[in-house]
């Protein structure tokens, strides 16, 4: 192969590169495979980024039969309202190799909420799923009896965690969900409850 022919194969392969590190969440939203987000399809996702880019509310009919929501849409964020009791946010994120990721975060409300958080390559391939401790969710009250505490905290085991990505910045933010709908123990709960945010470090939120 001529020096010539290796000058234009490397300049291919440059701008084939510069082309996939730049693709934006919106380009990343229609190559998401159909067994990612099974209840919406490719002209359905389509569909939601018209109505979106209209203006006007991004609403369609998911393959359940419930409906769906774009809420927000950005160069690196995505949030969906994916029915009434379930939402989806996506978050591109910068890896330590210089290249991007993909978190999506899946939360469920039944009522209580609980959190998936997946990270993926930018050709949609599985890195993992994020699991997080438990510790710092919940602190006691300067008024509240130790024993009063950990019979609470007790209660809660295993904890739900839900979790919420930040619109404006790399962090997520966790909280222990609330699985009770008395009212007088549902306060109490909420007493010991702490967020945490957590910030994205190119490998993982910490």
């Amino acid at each position: 192969m001529t020096q010539r022919a290796y000058l234009l194969l490397a300049l291919f392969w440059g701008l084939s590169s510069l082309q996939v590190s730049s693709q934006t969440l919106r380009e990343l939203w229609m190559s998401m495979p159909s067994d990612v987000l099974v209840y919406l399809d490719n002209s359905q996702r389509k569909e939601l980024l018209d109505y979106y880019d209209m203006g006007v509310k991004a609403e369609v009919k998911t393959l359940l039969g419930e409906e769906a929501v774009l809420d927000t849409l950005t160069a690196n964020y995505l949030s969906l309202t994916a029915s009434a009791s379930s939402r989806m946010q996506m978050r591109l994120l910068p890896a330590e190799d210089g290249d991007t990721l993909i978190c999506m975060v899946r939360t469920f409300h039944a009522p209580a909420a609980e959190s998936d958080v997946f990270l993926y390559t930018k050709s949609w391939s599985l890195i993992g799923k994020l699991e997080f401790e438990h510790d710092g969710l919940v602190s006691r009250p300067a008024d509240m009896p130790q024993a009063e505490f950990e019979e609470l905290k007790s209660s809660l085991m295993p904890f739900m965690i839900s979790a919420l990505l930040s619109s404006d910045n790399e962090e997520l933010a966790l909280c222990a969900s609330n699985p009770f709908t008395d009212p007088k123990t549902a306060e109490k709960i909420r007493d010991i409850f702490l967020q945490r945010k957590l910030k994205w470090n190119g490998k993982t939120f910490k």
